[in-house]
């Protein structure tokens, strides 16, 4: 059992820790990147970490679950140290989930807060909703659209 848990802590987990230090620095690229194409290229490979983030999360998971219910026929001081293994695992593994969900959140207001300052700087008279709106991911196209016609009075 023990053996099986260790497995879990320098697998799954493991590459779990790798993808949070992984998408740390190709955050930081995305957010310093000064060209579009080098901007587009962070935001593809910080992609493609989520994604490894994600399978390796979903496997530690799976395995926890499945070594949790491993029917335990042991005595119990041996059940006990089980018990409090897998727990310690378990919490390794809840730090780890927080800590790259929180990186994701600061990384996405992040973004958007760049975002927003490059469109006010490419259109200073824009309006504030329409810049928060496109910054916040929303179609540039329809939501300028969306404000000409307000602005000209013929929005539905």
């Amino acid at each position: 059992f023990l053996a099986k848990l260790e497995t879990v802590r320098k697998g799954p987990l493991s590459e779990l820790e790798g993808a949070l230090a992984d998408a740390a620095g190709t955050h930081k690229a995305a957010l310093t990147a000064t060209t579009a194409t080098a901007e587009k290229q962070a935001l593809l490979q910080a992609e493609a970490e989520a994604s490894r983030a994600s399978e390796a999360a979903a496997r530690t998971s799976q395995l926890l679950r499945t070594l949790a219910s491993e029917p335990s026929a042991s005595s119990g001081s041996e059940a006990a140290l089980r018990r409090q293994a897998l727990a310690g695992v378990s919490v390794l593994f809840q730090n780890a989930l927080n800590s790259y969900f929180q990186a994701q959140v600061a990384f996405r207001q992040e973004m958007e807060g760049k975002v927003s300052r490059q469109l006010r700087a490419a259109f200073p008279e824009a309006d504030e909703s329409v810049v928060e709106a496109v910054a916040a991911g929303q179609s540039a196209a329809s939501t300028i659209q969306d404000a000409m016609q307000r602005q000209s009075g013929t929005a539905p």
